[in-house]
C-alpha cells in the first residue's frame, strides 16, 4: 500500500494505491482522500497610536506567541500582539511569531522614528 500526497494551494489530496498481486491484477481500487490544510501567512507589523505602538497582523489566528525586537535585541516582556512604548517608539522593530504547528517565522524588520 502506497501513499502519494499532492498539494495545491490549501487543499491536500492523499492518494491511497494498493499493490498489484503476483498474478498482475490490482487487489483493490484506488482511493482519494481530501482534506483541508491551513495556510500560515509570514507576521506584517504596522506602526499606530501615533508612533506608539508596533501591531502585529494576526487576522488568520495562526499565531501563538510573539518576541519582539528592537535594535535585533529582544524586549524583554514584549510578547503579545503588539509592543508599546509612550514615549514613542524609536528604533527597528521586528516580531517573530510561532504559528500553529510550531512553526518560527519572522515578519520584515520596521523602522521607526517618533519626533519628540
Amino acid at each position: 500500500m502506497k501513499y502519494i500526497r499532492l498539494i495545491f494551494a490549501s487543499l491536500v489530496i492523499t492518494l491511497l494505491a494498493y499493490s498489484c498481486n503476483p498474478a498482475g491484477t490490482v487487489s483493490e481500487g484506488t482511493g482519494a482522500i481530501l482534506s483541508p490544510t491551513t495556510t500560515i501567512i509570514a507576521p506584517t507589523i504596522s506602526v499606530r497610536w501615533s508612533g506608539r505602538m508596533v501591531l502585529c497582523n494576526n487576522s488568520t489566528d495562526s499565531y501563538t506567541s510573539y518576541q519582539w525586537y528592537l535594535n535585533n535585541q529582544a524586549i524583554s516582556g514584549a510578547t503579545g500582539q503588539y509592543y508599546t512604548q509612550e514615549s514613542g517608539l524609536n528604533g527597528s522593530y521586528y516580531v517573530i511569531v510561532t504559528a500553529q504547528g510550531g512553526i518560527s517565522l519572522t515578519s520584515d524588520t520596521l523602522s521607526v522614528h517618533t519626533a519628540p
